[in-house]
């Protein structure tokens, strides 16, 4: 897909994404102004086993084989679940973080 936005796509093994990073929705660690324009491995993640990814705007998250979920990116009003707050703060998380949300883990019952 192409867009102004950043994607995630998994590629055999790895989960590599391209695009804006300036509020660290890539989840490579950093921010930046300057688009990433070549499929870069998300190396937090090399080791795990990744069964989806979803993407927003500013947001990405994944779920992990054991139910547990990963997101990062901007969290202005909570979307991470990272606790964060949901009264509009800028909240940037640049790499991937368990979702306190959710206890870091998705309910059986999902």
């Amino acid at each position: 897909k192409k867009g102004a936005r950043g994607e995630s796509a998994r590629k055999k093994t790895q989960v590599v994404t391209c695009g804006k990073n300036d509020a660290g929705q890539l989840g490579l660690g950093y921010v930046s102004e300057i688009p990433v324009r070549v499929f870069t491995e998300i190396e937090s993640v090399r080791e795990e086993s990744v069964l989806e990814i979803a993407s927003g705007k500013e947001f990405s998250a994944v779920l992990l084989q054991g139910g547990v979920v990963l997101s990062w990116g901007l969290g202005t009003y909570g979307e991470l679940g990272q606790g964060g707050t949901s009264n509009g703060t800028r909240t940037i998380v640049p790499e991937p973080r368990p979702m306190v949300g959710l206890g870091g883990k998705m309910d059986e019952e999902w």
